[in-house]
């Protein structure tokens, strides 16, 4: 599978609620998605947006390394193999990004690879179930 297009589209939402977060009181969550299109035109989307308080990373942090890696992702040939093995020929050492950067890719790839399977996600995370699972 060819990358053909890897791109951040930042957002900024007010929510509905103040999430409380240690000292501070969140009322916007500022984030941006991640979004892989194949050289068929199929996208996947991840989302990126820690949140102050209960993430490790920082959004700057974050966003600085997606950007990095969309660069080196644009154009790359990438297996057409299982998720795993997708995700480590992408990003050889998630353990160095930013959580939220590590997460957005890895769902962006997960979402790609079911659009092009024509399955939905939960089928591709976890075969066999007719429904996604109840939190």
């Amino acid at each position: 599978m060819k990358i053909a297009r890897a791109t951040l589209r930042p957002f900024a939402a007010r929510l509905e609620r103040e999430v409380a977060a240690g000292r501070r009181a969140a009322w916007r969550r500022v984030g941006a998605l991640l979004v892989l299109e194949d050289e068929r035109g199929t996208r996947g989307v991840g989302e990126l947006s820690p949140l102050r308080g209960f993430s490790p990373d920082r959004f700057r942090d974050a966003w600085r390394a997606a950007r990095k890696l969309a660069g080196r992702l644009a154009g790359a040939e990438l297996p057409d193999a299982d998720l795993g093995s997708l995700l480590a020929a992408a990003v050889p050492e998630p353990a160095a990004l930013p959580t939220s950067c590590a997460a957005a890719v890895e769902t962006a790839l997960a979402d790609l690879l079911a659009r092009r399977a024509g399955v939905p996600l939960h089928a591709l995370l976890a075969p066999g179930r007719s429904r996604p699972p109840r939190a």
